[in-house]
Order: structure tokens, then sequence, then C-alpha cells
């Protein structure tokens, strides 16, 4: 009987742990800013589809620090308005045996001078509700400019794209922000402006570990456009996949790093040219100011 009832209260400790919702939103205090170190690097081959001996490739990279400084938090809410700033912008292309490459704190900042340059002094507002979804960005007007430069600096600091990098980072779980161990959600994240027009990225996520305050939730999705099959001429999906893991401080109410690999296969028209565009890469953030260890000694 002594072994029966021990049994039953191991197996209710473990139910409960698993059951218990980790609280994935954000917290912010007025004035402590984070600082978050974004890379991103992309493989990129195209080749008209019926010419594959004519493959030409490229290779991207792409290092950006980013400052989030709170500047107003709602005690009852928990919404806030945060002041977003890039302290160091670094970038590269290799394309066709050229390569091309921009580093803010360079003496010689290179090609890409113009261009990106502008992006260092920017100063984003970025308006988050209480669950930490982004409701509204703001500041990166300036920038953008227009014609073809409007187009590449977009691809950094459009409006869509500052969604797509901030949102990872300042919540994991949109709506109530809360799950227990072994919960699965799927999000779907629209983007309006792309060399392919409209597109949507379809995401499942399940909290698969909860240890010492930090969350561990694995992630695998897939991107749909929205174009797809409209005209002859349209893009055509043939495949997109990626994976990736977050590790989230449940105590601080913060990421501590994101890591996801991707790869996508499409068939677009370029021109006259019907074109296989294979794209594979792999991007990361972590938290670089405060030092995670720090910030959670403090905390205790």
């Amino acid at each position: 009987m002594k072994t029966l009832m021990t049994a039953a209260a191991v197996l209710a400790l473990g139910t409960t742990a698993a059951a218990q919702q980790i609280d994935l939103r954000p917290r912010f205090e007025e004035g402590q800013e984070l600082v978050y170190r974004l890379t991103q690097q992309s493989d990129q081959s195209y080749a008209p589809v019926d010419a594959h001996d004519q493959e030409q490739s490229a290779k991207f990279t792409q290092e950006l620090d980013v400052r989030f400084k709170p500047v107003h938090v709602d005690d009852e809410t928990r919404a806030a308005t945060l002041e977003v700033s890039f302290d160091r912008v670094k970038m590269g292309i290799e394309s066709g045996g050229v390569t091309n490459s921009f580093d803010s704190d360079a003496p010689d900042q290179g090609a890409f001078a113009g261009m990106l340059g502008a992006i260092k002094d920017l100063v984003l507002k970025v308006e988050l509700d209480g669950d930490g979804n982004i409701t509204s960005i703001t500041g990166n007007e300036s920038a953008l400019g227009g014609g073809s430069q409007a187009a590449l600096v977009g691809g950094l600091i459009g409006s869509d794209q500052l969604r797509a990098r901030f949102g990872p980072i300042l919540t994991l779980k949109k709506g109530d922000g809360r799950a227990s161990v072994g919960e699965y959600w799927t999000t779907m994240d629209e983007f309006g402006s792309s060399p392919l027009g409209a597109f949507k990225v379809v995401t499942k996520h399940r909290l698969t570990g909860y240890r010492r305050g930090v969350a561990t939730i694995e992630t695998t999705g897939r991107m749909m456009v929205d174009s797809e099959g409209d005209t002859d001429d349209g893009p055509t999906l043939r495949s997109s996949e990626y994976t990736g893991e977050y590790t989230w401080d449940a105590e601080n109410g913060r990421l501590q790093t994101l890591e996801v690999e991707q790869s996508s296969e499409i068939e677009a028209s370029v021109g006259e040219k019907r074109m296989l565009i294979k794209s594979k890469g792999a991007a990361k953030a972590e938290l670089i100011e405060p030092k995670p260890e720090e910030s959670r000694k403090r905390r205790r």
C-alpha cells in the first residue's frame, strides 16, 4: 500500500510540473538596456530551370548589435515602449568573384557606406502590448530613401523585416504568452514586401523543457507564397523548411539564445527566363549585454 501511495505521489508531482504554466512574456524595466547580437549567413544559387550548367552563386553575411532601451513600461498592463538602435552594422556579399563589405566600426566602410551608414544613426520606436506582441514600429522611414536604395535597405530595416527580426526576441508565444512543458502552438506571420510578393511563414513551436528558470523551445516551419499559381509566370515554392531552438530566461523575462537553420527552393520568372533559386542559411541571436549569467545572479 505504501509503495502504491509513493508511486501516486511521484506521478502527481510529475503531472503538476508538466502542467505548470511557464511565463514566456518579456519583462522590461525602464532604463534597463539589453543588447543582442544578430548574425545571419545565407548561400544562394540561381540558374535557368532548363540550363543548370549556368548556375551562379552568392553568399551573404550579416551581423547586427541591436540595443533595446525601455523608455516606458505600464505597471498595470506591462505594455512597453522601446527605443531600438544599432550599435554596430556589418554586412558582406560575395558574388561573381567580387566581395563587398561594410562595417560601421571600420575606418574604411567600403562600397555600402552610403547605403547602410544611415542605419547606424537610426533610433526606432517599438510599441509592445502586455504580452510582448509588436503593435507598431516607427523611425525607419528616413533611412529607406527611394529607388534601389529602398529595396536594398528595406531588406534590413523595412517594417516587415524588423517585425521578423525583433518578434522572436521580444516574445516566444503570441497571445497570452504562457505555456506548459510539452505544449504545442502554431503561429502564422504575414509579410507583404518581398521580391516574390506577399508570403506567410507558418511555425510550430513546442516547449520541450524548463530547468532552473530557463525554458527551451523547439520550432519547425515553412513558407507559403500567396501568389503561387495565380499566373503562369508567378513564383512556385518547390520546398521550404526551417528548424530552430530558443532558450528563454523566464525569471528575467528575456530571450537568451536563438538558433535557426532554413532552406528553400523557389521557381520564379526573372526577366524572360524561368529561374530556380535555392537558398540555405542560418541565423542566430544571443544576449551579449548584460551577460545571461550576470543578470540571473542579480535577480537572485
